[in-house]
C-alpha cells in the first residue's frame, strides 16, 4: 500500500510541476518570482513598504521591500517583487510616511507569477484587506485617507491569509 501511494505521489508531482513547460515572455528579473502590484494615485512623493510573512513569523524589516515613488495625479503602477521561493501567507502594505499625503486611490490589485495573474475584485480586496486606525477607508471606490492621530502617523493595510491566491498561481 505504501509503495502504491509513493508511486502515485511521484506521478502527481510530475504532472503538477513537470508539465508547465518553460515560461515565455517573462522578464528575467520576474522569472519564478511572485509580484504583488497595484495601480494607485499618490498625490505627494512618498515611500511605500510591503511586509510579508510566511506561516510562522512576524513582520520584520528583513522581510520587507521599500519603494520610493513620485507624487502624481495619474495612476502609476506600484510593484513589489519577492525573492524566489518566497510565498507569503500574509502581507502588510504601509501606505507611506508623508503626513501631507491626501486621498490615495487603488485599483487593479494583482498577484503575478510567471504567466499567471489574479486581479482581486473590489469585493475580494474588501474581504482580504483591513485598514488600521490611521486610515479612513472607502471600499466602495477603494480610496484611503491617511490620518494623523495624536501626532502619530502609520497608515497601512494588512491582509488576511492570501495563500489561496498565491497557491492558485503557482500550482496552476
Amino acid at each position: 500500500m505504501a509503495k502504491f501511494f509513493k508511486i502515485n505521489f511521484v506521478i502527481f508531482l510530475t504532472i503538477v510541476f513537470g508539465c508547465k513547460g518553460p515560461s515565455k515572455n517573462i522578464e528575467p528579473a520576474l522569472q519564478d518570482k511572485l509580484a504583488i502590484s497595484f495601480d494607485a494615485i499618490f498625490y505627494a512623493d512618498d515611500e511605500l513598504q510591503l511586509y510579508y510573512k510566511t506561516k510562522e513569523g512576524i513582520y520584520t524589516e528583513e522581510k520587507s521591500i521599500k519603494l520610493q515613488l513620485e507624487g502624481s495625479d495619474s495612476f502609476q503602477k506600484i510593484q513589489f517583487v519577492l525573492d524566489q521561493l518566497i510565498f507569503p501567507q500574509n502581507i502588510r502594505i504601509d501606505l507611506g510616511k508623508n503626513k501631507e499625503q491626501k486621498i490615495i486611490r487603488i485599483e487593479n490589485f494583482r498577484f503575478n507569477y510567471n504567466n499567471q495573474k489574479h486581479v482581486l475584485t473590489d469585493q475580494e480586496f474588501k474581504k482580504y484587506f483591513v485598514p488600521n486606525k490611521y486610515i479612513k477607508a472607502n471600499f466602495n471606490n477603494l480610496t484611503f485617507t491617511p490620518l494623523v492621530i495624536d501626532k502619530l502617523y502609520d497608515p497601512y493595510l494588512s491582509s488576511y491569509d492570501i495563500s489561496y491566491f498565491v497557491n492558485k498561481l503557482i500550482l496552476y
